[in-house]
């Protein structure tokens, strides 16, 4: 089942994990999971994270994205403020779900790395 107001914040330029606990599930080990972030629902993904390109792993009934440094520091492009993201998940038969859709605070740095 799918979850709403899967909200957190994280800050520009800094590394971040962010867990999604899958309940209906026995296990998304062997599936394929994709992540993005965007301005809104309708529009063009900014971040795309997946478990072929290495930004998402999948392990029992979690799922995890990594977002590094370079996706959202100031090089990126993207600036602090309220972005939608959605998590889409296929397990081993196939079978597609959305489990996690919210919003992600990115907050402003004083101290860049």
């Amino acid at each position: 089942m799918g979850k709403l107001n899967q909200d957190f914040t994280t800050w520009k330029g800094n590394y971040r994990r962010i867990d999604f606990y899958i309940e209906d599930v026995s296990s998304v080990t062997g599936g394929t999971a994709s992540w993005i972030m965007a301005a809104d629902a309708t529009s063009a993904a900014l971040i795309t994270k997946t478990v072929a390109g290495g930004g998402i792993g999948l392990t029992g009934k979690t799922v995890s994205v990594y977002l590094l440094p370079a996706d959202t520091d100031d090089s990126s492009g993207i600036a602090d403020g309220i972005y939608y993201h959605e998590l889409r998940l296929v397990d081993v038969v196939n079978q597609p779900s959305t489990p996690a859709i919210g919003e992600v605070t990115l907050l402003p740095v004083v101290l860049k790395t």
